[in-house]
């Protein structure tokens, strides 16, 4: 949606345990948000899952207004294969990329490089 508002429309999720009307704390390891990518497969006559983004909580959830920490994970799927992840950023601020032996083909195992914060 285009608007010359001075604020945006984005897109927010929010996630809680309980109800909506009765809400409670979440806790870690809790989906916050999941982006998926599907395409049509004939030959199963299905939609099969390419791609997917996720958003999960993480720690110690507190009761404060500081008390979440949130982690995001990029997975996507080779042909023939499933999803794996790809690149993640921990709510350290770590960044995490899984190493493959060349352009589009997995390294035997994931291995990771890790970028600290500065």
């Amino acid at each position: 949606k285009g608007t010359a508002d001075a604020v945006s429309y984005a897109i927010n999720a929010r996630k809680s345990r309980g109800t909506v009307a009765a809400p409670t704390v979440i806790t870690t390891g809790d989906d916050l948000l999941t982006l998926s990518a599907f395409g049509y497969v004939g030959a199963t006559n299905t939609y099969l899952e390419a791609a997917r983004v996720l958003f999960d909580s993480v720690g110690t959830i507190a009761d404060s207004t500081t008390g979440i920490g949130g982690v995001i994970n990029f997975q996507t799927r080779a042909s023939g294969g499933s999803l794996t992840s790809r690149f993640g950023i921990q709510d350290t601020g770590e960044v995490n990329f899984v190493a493959v032996a060349a352009p589009g083909t997995p390294a035997t195992g994931d291995r990771y490089i890790v970028v600290d914060t500065l």
